[in-house]
């Protein structure tokens, strides 16, 4: 009989995965480095780097009574700007646009200028063209989520077996292991990305963020705030070098709303199909994502949308509602006229009927009826707004188009509404999940959503409208 995919275990090296952790562990730490620098001025120095507050922090010291505001001003200003910091275990590269803010301050009475600034990301000074196995580790909240949302496999660890921790997928042609694990000593647990073949770090380092981005929606868990990578030494498993430590580019605070439903809920129909598609799901959103600027945008607005008060969740929603239309009309358009020879010959026919009778109008009214004309077969905001929703068979109730319709007040500042009125956060709500439809529609999803009015009610003792979620 075949195994189900749970019962399977992927066995991963613990002396490679206590290896990567503790690099990552001690990179944090604060330490001295000499300075190579484009700058006369900090060439030679020595320089301190410690991690706090989720930045990068340096601080060089300048022991010379010479030195002008000038000189200072200059570096500030440099666009330019190339920063090596060495010592005996690392050796990272800074250009301008890793530095995310710069200060000095001259000390006259100690005789010394500090040089001080935040950094995005400390990358590696190596050189590094070629494609090569990489390994990322991202601080995890949660320690059970890949396994409670998605199919997964059991993870073995030495001589422990950890249940439902790995998935395995394939992203853009490349495939990736995604897996929780933290050292028996340590409270804290990480997200693990390996890239099972070599791949260069551009392309590994932009899946990492899309993988990111999707778990935080579709989860509702904001994994860490920064990406650790280590480049795998070929010949030696357990050694790893580190290559990159940088902060994700997106800053996801949290994530109030889980989208999709968990597979331990209890939920027997959602549980029977995701088992079956969710990877083939969790691997095409994340494509989407990186093939398509404008759909990463919608879900990165609901999840900055979620954080935010009911009025301006409500404007930032409805943007994000006509953005999704739109990408759905693109894929599948929902013109009055289908054919477009047809929509073609009326146009035509319509342009010939104005000419006839252009000697008897304005310039001005000739334009907009041409304009009419040209726009005859595109469909109207009411459609576009609805009718992607039943080309997808997913049914909302008039509740939901009811708040779909308040959709142009909000995107004007009208509120139909008090702020901080339940009725304006039961539409806010309503709003994000018809947004949600489409975005996980667009993606293939099947399986269960929250309704999130309805817990909403429950939990401040509302009458209760629809229901705990819906299958689409």
């Amino acid at each position: 009989m075949e195994k189900k995919l749970w019962q399977h275990a992927i066995e991963k090296n613990q002396r490679t995965l206590d290896s990567i952790i503790s690099t990552y562990e001690y990179s944090k730490k604060e330490h001295w480095y000499n300075v190579l620098a484009n700058s006369p001025l900090l060439n030679g120095r020595q320089a301190k780097i410690w991690y706090e507050e989720n930045h990068f922090h340096f601080h060089i010291a300048i022991v010379d009574d010479n030195v002008k505001p000038a000189d200072l001003e200059l570096i500030m200003k440099a666009k330019n700007l190339l920063l090596i910091f060495q010592n005996s275990s690392f050796e990272w590269k800074c250009d301008f646009d890793s530095v995310d803010s710069l200060s000095s301050s001259i000390q006259p009475t100690q005789g010394y200028t500090i040089i001080e600034g935040k950094l995005k990301h400390l990358k590696s000074n190596e050189k590094n063209d070629d494609k090569q196995l990489y390994t990322a580790i991202i601080q995890c909240p949660d320690e059970n989520f890949l396994g409670s949302h998605f199919p997964a496999y059991n993870l073995k660890v030495g001589e422990i077996t950890y249940g439902m921790r790995l998935i395995e997928l394939s992203i853009i042609g490349q495939p990736l292991h995604f897996y929780i694990y933290g050292k028996e000593n340590l409270k804290e647990k990480f997200l693990f990305v390996e890239s099972i073949d070599q791949i260069e770090y551009e392309k590994f380092s932009c899946i990492i963020n899309e993988v990111l981005l999707c778990i935080a929606y579709l989860t509702g868990i904001s994994v860490g705030k920064e990406i650790f990578t280590l480049v795998n030494h070929p010949n030696e498993s357990y050694k790893a070098y580190p290559y990159c430590h940088s902060i994700y580019k997106e800053n996801i605070q949290s994530n109030k709303y889980g989208t999709i439903l968990k597979l331990d809920d209890g939920i027997t129909e959602h549980s029977t199909i995701f088992y079956k598609n969710g990877l083939e799901f969790l691997k095409t959103i994340i494509e989407k994502c990186i093939l398509s600027t404008q759909y990463r945008r919608a879900i990165l607005l609901l999840i900055k949308a979620n954080s935010e008060e009911d009025y301006i969740k409500t404007t930032i929603y409805s943007v994000a509602l006509e953005s999704m239309c739109k990408l759905m009309y693109e894929k599948k358009p929902i013109n009055p006229i289908p054919e477009k020879k047809l929509a073609s010959q009326i146009r035509d026919d319509l342009k010939k009927i104005i000419n006839h009778h252009a000697k008897d109008l304005q310039e001005e009214s000739i334009a907009k009826l041409n304009n009419y004309v040209n726009n005859i077969n595109r469909p109207s905001n009411s459609d576009m707004l609805t009718k992607p929703f039943v080309e997808n068979n997913i049914k909302l109730n008039e509740l939901d188009l009811q708040a779909i319709n308040h959709r142009n007040d909000f995107l004007h500042g009208r509120l139909p509404y008090d702020s901080g009125t339940h009725e304006l956060s039961i539409i806010a709500l309503r709003l994000l999940y018809c947004v949600s439809c489409l975005i996980l529609k667009y993606s293939g999803y099947i399986g269960g959503l929250n309704y999130y009015s309805f817990h909403y009610q429950h939990y401040n003792n509302l009458k209760k409208e629809g229901n705990p979620y819906y299958l689409i």
